[in-house]
């Protein structure tokens, strides 16, 4: 298999309080990457508890695998992101529904 064309998506949750949109959250992924080459991101809006309070988002930035560990490292940082979002790794729901 050719390595430098293999994708993979890094896969994030952010959550804020002042109710970004999607595309807010897109735009700061192209703003910040500099030289790394993203390939795609994809931005999803998650359901909240408390919709009127805070909005959170499944963001997935796909990079080639050379670039997955920069990619890491630029991404999981708050300096990334807009004010007042968090960010961590997102993790799929189990299937039992546990945590």
């Amino acid at each position: 298999m050719d390595m430098s064309r293999a994708l993979r998506p890094y896969v994030l949750w952010t959550s804020s309080f002042r109710g970004y949109t999607d595309s807010e959250l897109i735009d700061s992924v192209n703003s910040v990457k500099g030289d790394l080459k993203v390939i795609d991101v994809k931005c999803n809006q998650l359901r909240s508890k408390y919709e009127d309070l805070y909005s959170s988002f499944h963001v997935a930035v796909t990079v080639n695998v050379e670039c997955f560990k920069p990619a890491i490292e630029l991404f999981s940082t708050a300096e990334a992101w807009p004010i007042g979002v968090f960010v961590k790794k997102y993790f799929k729901p189990r299937r039992d529904g546990s945590v």
